[in-house]
């Protein structure tokens, strides 16, 4: 049995209800967040915005629910139809786009060379997550980073740099 059969599982009838009954998943999704203790929500562990309508529910759910705050990755926002409700999300005090794109363009994430090499034109925080001590070093992160624990980098910044793992 394949350790990921149920997150494979979970991701496909969520895919299929985000295509196909989206009030359904806007309610299934309103009822989990109602229950949860959790303080931050990553919206897609996996995935994108597959529809404007899709990302208009996100804005209602993180609307109604702000002692939660939420963040995500896009590469919608470069198609106009996409542009302004995801930036009506990240404006919001409790919904945070980690933006997949530079300033020049480039993407946020890469090998080691190229985050250092962006890290180097941009100054943009690191997330630690993957390295080694050693490249932990080469950006000045001295603690052993948690996600959501003692780190909210990605949380709460704009812009985040990404070793490819």
């Amino acid at each position: 049995v394949n350790q990921y059969d149920n997150t494979w599982n979970k991701r496909l009838m969520v895919s299929y209800m985000a295509i196909n009954h989206l009030e359904l998943l806007e309610k299934w999704i309103r009822e989990e967040l109602s229950k949860t203790k959790k303080k931050f929500v990553r919206i897609h562990e996996s995935g994108d915005f597959l529809s404007v309508e899709y990302a208009l529910m996100w804005e209602r759910i993180i609307k109604d629910f702000p002692k939660i705050d939420f963040y995500f990755y896009t590469k919608m926002e470069i198609f106009p139809k996409f542009k302004a409700v995801i930036e009506r999300i990240h404006a919001l005090p409790n919904g945070n786009r980690c933006n997949s794109f530079l300033p020049n363009g480039g993407l946020n994430y890469g090998p080691i060379e190229y985050i250092l090499d962006a890290y180097n034109k941009f100054h943009f925080p690191v997330c630690s997550y993957g390295m080694t001590k050693e490249e932990k070093a080469l950006f000045g992160i001295k603690k052993n980073l948690i996600c959501g624990k003692n780190c909210f980098i990605c949380i709460k910044q704009e812009h985040v740099l990404i070793k490819e793992h």
